[in-house]
């Protein structure tokens, strides 16, 4: 299989290489023609100047599509390798940690399931989850609650920087067991709706944040309390609300997120790829790619010279 990929990948390498000899003849011959009509016009030649500015005009445009092509897909790959090495690395990150391998794969697995279809990279998931496990009375629990807080974050139209930055107080109030007003004002901005659902699951009628702000405070209210309820509202809503988990599909539905699960679906891709070939047969493979790239200089200075005759 192997050689098969590495096979096509030539193939597709060969085939660009005889588009862009066919489009430097055209270009050529569309240049030699606006030189003939400009002499028959104006009775003079296309200057030495302006054939050279025309030359790196069609050159400037051939790098810049062939630049963008390449940003692409390094972005992609970038993705698919960080998404492939999370994989590959959680278990073992997690076994240093005390926790069994059997647990580790299936945390990784859930938070893989739980990340489609939904604009959350599945790093962003696996970095949540090893910063709660300490705190949780399992790594099942730290899981569940990584993929609950990120459907409540999402289920208030948080964006994924404003998720990241909710996690990071969040984790931060959990590990020193007490809230505090700079980091539950965060709280606010990126999981308002959901905090108030929480509030009332809490028993707090009016859904008031403040008021659970000051029964977490107190003592009230514990922090388990609050972390269970969180897990709670992911499978079930309160007074007739959707769940969390529902929730966030919904408020996850436009252009901007469907372009960001594009991009989750291609580094899941890679992955899947990177599992099948191997990561020593993707290296050869991609080895061709670069060679190809580093003689794009030697094809830009064939593109000049081809429409300078």
């Amino acid at each position: 299989m192997a050689d098969v990929f590495l096979g096509s990948v030539y193939a597709k390498i060969e085939l660009r290489n005889d588009s862009l000899d066919r489009s430097l003849k055209a270009a050529q011959r569309q240049l030699s023609g606006m030189n003939s009509s400009l002499e028959r016009n104006a009775g003079v030649g296309v200057t030495s100047a302006a054939k050279i500015s025309a030359a790196y005009a069609i050159a400037g445009v051939v790098q810049g599509v062939t630049m963008k092509a390449i940003d692409s897909l390094t972005a992609s790959i970038s993705g698919g390798i960080r998404r492939f090495d999370t994989m590959k690395s959680y278990p073992k990150v997690m076994a240093n940690l005390g926790y069994s391998a059997e647990e580790s794969a299936k945390s990784i697995k859930t938070m893989a399931d739980k990340a489609q279809g939904l604009p959350t990279a599945l790093n962003d998931l696996a970095a949540t989850t090893k910063s709660l496990a300490p705190f949780s009375r399992s790594l099942s629990e730290a899981t569940d609650l990584s993929i609950a807080l990120n459907d409540a974050f999402l289920a208030a139209g948080s964006s994924a920087a404003d998720t990241s930055r909710g996690m990071i107080q969040f984790t931060q109030m959990l590990s020193k067991g007490k809230v505090d007003m700079g980091a539950w004002n965060t709280l606010q901005e990126t999981m308002g709706s959901s905090l108030q659902q929480v509030a009332k699951k809490l028993g707090i009628a009016s859904g008031n944040t403040m008021e659970l702000y000051e029964s977490l405070k107190t003592g009230k209210i514990s922090f388990q309390q609050f972390t269970d309820a969180i897990l709670e509202l992911d499978k079930k809503g309160v007074n007739g609300l959707k769940n969390f988990r529902d929730q966030a599909f919904d408020a996850t539905g436009g252009i901007q997120t469907m372009l960001d699960n594009l991009k989750n679906a291609m580094n899941r891709f890679w992955e899947n790829l990177f599992n099948k070939i191997g990561s020593e047969n993707f290296a050869r493979g991609m080895k061709i790619i670069t060679n190809a790239i580093a003689d794009f200089g030697s094809i830009m200075g064939e593109v000049i010279t081809a429409v300078m005759p």
